[in-house]
């Protein structure tokens, strides 16, 4: 990519904003991939029964996870409930493919489908993966915050890619974009003690 910049006609004017001012690193990124598998609709079945015993298999270059011994049995929609976890170093591993099988007793073990996901497009995508993460930063729980950045760290982040001023925190404040935020901008959440809420940033 580039772009042609015409230059002004007075030398001591300020050159073009440039387009890229941080850029991802270039060297390998050594990276710990979880993958939630939480169920399947619809599976085409495979067994004479009209179902099949799914069960999911997941490969990242040269790693393999099989996970045949916990196959559900006789269903189009199974649930799988499973965490897997494998490291991987992008861009040279990029590819995570994750399959769902059909076990079977006699024979070999029947593909019922599959997908590929570019891991590297995830880890340099602008959007987060913030599925299943709650509206408040709490260290216990059940809404206990799942992601490996705080919330402080997710702003900076967007500071940094958008050119934006970070924030300045002082005590119990954050003062960001011209505005001032505290714990009462937090609602029903500014009493709930320190384990949620702006405390725990």
């Amino acid at each position: 990519m580039f772009k042609i910049y015409a230059l002004p006609d007075d030398p001591s004017a300020a050159p073009p904003p440039r387009q890229f001012r941080k850029l991802p690193p270039n060297g390998i990124e050594e990276c710990l991939v979880r993958v939630y598998v939480v169920q399947a609709e619809g599976l085409q079945p495979k067994d004479a029964n009209g179902k099949c015993d799914p069960y999911v298999k997941i490969t990242l270059g040269k790693k393999t996870i099989n996970d045949h011994e916990n196959y559900v049995p006789c269903t189009l929609d199974p649930v799988f409930g499973k965490l897997f976890e494998l490291t991987c170093s992008l861009p040279l591993e990029k590819d995570l493919r994750v399959m769902v099988y059909d076990h079977d007793m006699l024979t070999k073990d029947e593909k019922i489908g599959e997908t590929v996901i570019d891991l590297e497009n995830r880890f340099l995508s602008k959007y987060g993966a913030l599925c299943g993460l709650p509206q408040t930063y709490c260290v216990s729980g059940v809404n206990q915050w799942r992601d490996q950045l705080k919330p402080s760290q997710l702003l900076s982040r967007v500071c940094d890619r958008q050119n934006l001023r970070r924030p300045v925190y002082k005590h119990d404040r954050v003062h960001f974009r011209g505005h001032e935020y505290t714990a009462v901008d937090l609602g029903e959440f500014s009493d709930s003690g320190t384990d949620c809420g702006a405390n725990a940033i």
